[in-house]
């Protein structure tokens, strides 16, 4: 049986550290997307008041896609998209070569008997049927190694330390802008479509897949309440995903900062079933 449209049966998000939950989950027929916020810099342009830039780029780009996600491949509405949102900050007054704000994002797309997706960021794509993980390890490497060398510098306490970790993440959002480093991560680019990690699958009716952020993934790549993706799914099928969240929020309530530069991060998870 072919498949036209994407069914969500079950999302659940939870705020992390920060001034507000930047994670965002979305969809429209035959797409599913979710967005990971980047926490804003000093120097992150915000183009409306009271929320974040990273705020803004999750809710402007879902309300677009909604509006505009037809017929085309994930990859090419990552750039679409971009080129929306630079259109939007320029009108609203952003100057060149300013920080625009900065996403993860997964988009993902059923037609017939294919399931396509494209990644921007550090948002993991987990076909749970094909038992098939779709994620750029890349950016918790480079997390884990500035994380390591800001402890390094005096325990990572002084105004000197403090500010060298800020220059270095906007060093890197830089990059990751413009594809620099290999990985890309969703701004005013309109090339960052060519820089999406891309899979695609045989799908059939009632298959299932998920969609997580970082703050989510811990529960498998960090955390070890599931031993790997496949229990983690399991889990969510039994339990839901709520209760992985809660979860998480327990060790890491009880834990002590190690190999991130947030203790908890935003998380938001989704799953969805070909229908």
């Amino acid at each position: 049986m072919t498949t036209t449209g994407l069914q969500l049966l079950d999302t659940a998000t939870s705020k992390g550290e920060g001034d507000m939950n930047e994670d965002l989950a979305g969809g429209t027929g035959p797409y599913a997307w979710m967005f990971d916020g980047a926490t804003d810099m000093p120097p992150t342009f915000c183009p409306q008041p009271h929320v974040t830039g990273a705020y803004w780029l999750a809710h402007h780009g879902n309300t677009w896609l909604r509006e505009h996600a037809r017929d085309q491949e994930p990859h090419a509405l990552l750039s679409e998209l971009a080129t929306r949102v630079g259109a939007t900050l320029r009108g609203r007054g952003m100057p060149d070569g300013a920080l625009p704000p900065a996403a993860s994002l997964a988009i993902t797309r059923v037609t017939g008997d294919r399931l396509t997706a494209a990644v921007v960021g550090d948002i993991a794509v987990y076909n749970i049927t094909h038992k098939d993980l779709l994620l750029d390890t890349r950016f918790a490497r480079n997390e884990r190694t500035a994380v390591a060398q800001h402890v390094r510098t005096d325990g990572g306490r002084s105004d000197e330390s403090r500010a060298a970790q800020v220059d270095g993440i906007v060093g890197r959002r830089r990059a990751d802008l413009a594809g620099r480093n290999g990985p890309w991560i969703l701004g005013d680019n309109p090339a960052v479509g060519t820089g999406a990690l891309r899979r695609d699958w045989p799908m059939a009716y009632d298959d299932l897949v998920l969609l997580a952020t970082d703050g989510f993934a811990r529960a498998v790549t960090d955390y070890e309440i599931a031993t790997s993706w496949a229990d983690l799914a399991g889990m969510i099928l039994t339990h839901g995903i709520q209760h992985l969240i809660e979860r998480i929020r327990d060790v890491e309530a009880r834990a002590e900062p190690t190999t991130f530069f947030k203790k908890s991060d935003d998380a938001c998870a989704a799953l969805y079933r070909c229908a």
